[in-house]
C-alpha cells in the first residue's frame, strides 16, 4: 500500500461496502459503520507499519517509507523513516500525516459512489439499474 494506491483501494472498498449494504438493507447503518471502521483499521495498521519502516511483507519492499510516498515511481529525498525525521524533510512528514487524515474521506467518497451506482435500498436502482 502507498498513499497513491490507498486512494483507489479505499474508493473501491467504499463501493463494495455500499453494494453489501444495499443487499442487507435492514441493518444498513450499523453495517456501514462496522465495515467502514474495520476497513479503516486494516488500512491504518498496514499504512502506519509501512510508514514507520516495519517490514511486514517479508522484505518484498526494500524501503517501506519511500514506497509509501513514491509507490516505486517517484524519487523522494529519503530512504528510511530515520531520514524522514530530519528537519529538511518536515514537509514530507506533514504530507504523510495529512494523507493519513484523508483516509476516512476517500472511504466516504467510495461509499457515496457506490450509493450512486447501486442505490441505497433494494427499491432504488441507482445508475446501474437505469442502464
Amino acid at each position: 500500500m502507498s498513499f497513491f494506491l490507498d486512494i483507489f483501494l479505499l474508493d473501491i472498498m467504499g463501493i463494495i461496502i455500499a453494494y453489501i449494504c444495499k443487499k442487507r438493507y435492514k441493518q444498513h447503518s450499523l453495517l456501514v459503520y462496522t465495515l467502514s471502521g474495520l476497513f479503516l483499521l486494516i488500512f491504518y495498521i498496514f499504512a502506519i507499519g509501512l510508514w514507520c519502516d516495519y517490514h511486514m511483507f517479508g522484505g518484498v519492499i526494500e524501503n517501506p517509507t519511500e514506497f509509501m510516498y513514491s509507490s516505486g515511481i517517484f524519487d523522494v529525498p529519503f530512504d528510511s523513516f530515520e531520514e524522514l525525521a530530519l528537519p529538511e524533510n518536515r514537509m514530507w512528514v506533514f504530507l504523510g500525516v495529512f494523507l493519513f487524515c484523508l483516509y476516512p474521506l476517500w472511504l466516504y467518497l467510495g461509499i457515496m459512489s457506490g450509493y450512486l451506482l447501486f442505490g441505497r435500498s433494494p427499491a432504488q436502482k441507482g445508475v446501474l439499474g437505469v442502464l
